[in-house]
């Protein structure tokens, strides 16, 4: 019997059960040999990307099937608001922050500025909600503020202008 297999995968075992492994727990029914035999024979077959790229999907699969979530890490704006801390003194600590966000002039309509920002906080909702289990984000999302600027004037995009109104 033939088989399109490369020589290096254990006898019985193909390309979606060794993808599987951890999810069917059978790690322990192949030896660290034929482990060894299979890593050298796939890195060398597929090189090093290749290799990567079977163990990511192998281990992505058992994490799913596991039900193992990838651990949260620091948000990036409390990583900048932690390295403003260690700059300037803890007194900074979790000190208001935000933006200011102006309308621009080509919104005349008063529903698609409403549904501008209705958009927006959508958008912003959904990129916090990812960091939910992440220790201190209830206490730094609630020192962010936005500042709505509605009608500038006649700013024409002059930042001097705009300035004013920060």
């Amino acid at each position: 019997m033939t088989s399109d297999l490369p020589s290096y995968y254990p006898e019985g075992w193909d390309r979606e059960r060794l993808l599987n492994v951890g999810t069917a727990n059978e790690t322990d029914t192949l030896t660290e040999a034929q482990w060894d035999v299979f890593r050298e024979g796939l890195k060398a077959d597929k090189g090093e990307q290749g290799f990567e790229e079977f163990f990511d999907e192998m281990w992505r699969r058992e994490k799913i099937a596991k039900g193992i979530k990838d651990p949260v890490s620091e948000p990036p704006f409390m990583q900048l608001m932690r390295l403003r801390e260690q700059r300037v003194g803890p007194s900074t600590q979790w000190d208001p922050w935000g933006f200011v966000v102006y309308k621009s002039p080509e919104i005349q309509n008063q529903t698609q500025w409403q549904a501008c920002r209705e958009r927006f906080d959508k958008i912003l909702q959904d990129y916090t909600d990812q960091y939910r289990e992440y220790p201190g984000i209830d206490e730094c999302l609630s020192r962010m503020k936005f500042r709505w600027i509605e009608d500038a004037g006649d700013a024409r995009g002059s930042i001097k202008s705009i300035a004013k109104y920060v």
